[in-house]
């Protein structure tokens, strides 16, 4: 990862690039992509070297995938997967419901963490992923329909992570989507309801009491924080 962060720094983002395409075997470079990915956002306190990182990785992958699909489709099934992960964790990164501190996300960088999240529910379907991950996709593609103020698009999103959750019986990723709806109805104007599904959320999810529910409690209030204001 030093290595990484010296060519971004001394050279440019496009040395750095180069120098994980020649590292290793493609499943050794997808997992130096997902790496960097995840450390840059800290490193930078934002993502704008996180975005051109990962979706070269995504680029760099699907090609390879493409190269190999008939000849070796295990191998093409698993570099998109990977090309999946990655495409999560730009959408994830860029999305500034987190609040962290110090991080600032640019309307670009989430703009291209959009995208990503589209690209990875689109991916998570064609693989077949487990019905936990997809509703996991729904959710991150409603969190930047959220961010962008598209609210219709937001609210369908989450309707769609909602009724997966129900589907496998999982309370706790139902109240996390319910309470997100909840911040869409809020800020699209419909307050009442908003806040009152918002609150029985927050209230459900703290009766749970695990550490995830109470993780998804101050997740839920931050992000209505944020976009509140």
């Amino acid at each position: 990862m030093e290595t990484i962060k010296q060519k971004i720094t001394d050279e440019s983002i496009y040395s750095a690039i180069e120098y994980i395409n020649s590292i290793g075997d493609d499943i050794e470079v997808a997992k130096t992509y997902s790496m960097a990915v995840k450390k840059l956002y800290w490193a930078d306190k934002g993502a704008r070297n996180l975005v051109l990182i990962g979706h070269a990785g995504i680029n760099h992958l699907l090609n390879k995938a493409n190269e190999v699909n008939e000849t070796d489709p295990a191998q093409a099934t698993e570099l998109k997967s990977w090309a999946k992960t990655i495409a999560y964790d730009v959408g994830a990164n860029t999305w500034p419901g987190w609040n962290d501190e110090g991080v600032t996300i640019s309307d670009t960088e989430m703009y291209a963490g959009l995208n990503s999240a589209k690209l990875n529910l689109k991916l998570g379907l064609s693989l077949d992923k487990p019905k936990d991950k997809i509703a996991i996709a729904h959710w991150l593609l409603g969190a930047h329909y959220l961010a962008a103020k598209n609210f219709d698009e937001s609210a369908n999103s989450f309707t769609a992570a909602i009724n997966i959750s129900k589907d496998l019986k999982d309370e706790t990723s139902t109240l996390l989507s319910t309470g997100y709806l909840a911040i869409a109805k809020i800020l699209s104007g419909n307050k009442t309801e908003g806040e009152s599904v918002f609150n029985k959320s927050i209230e459900g999810l703290e009766v749970i009491g695990t550490k995830d529910s109470e993780f998804y409690v101050q997740q839920l209030k931050t992000a209505l924080a944020v976009f509140s204001k």
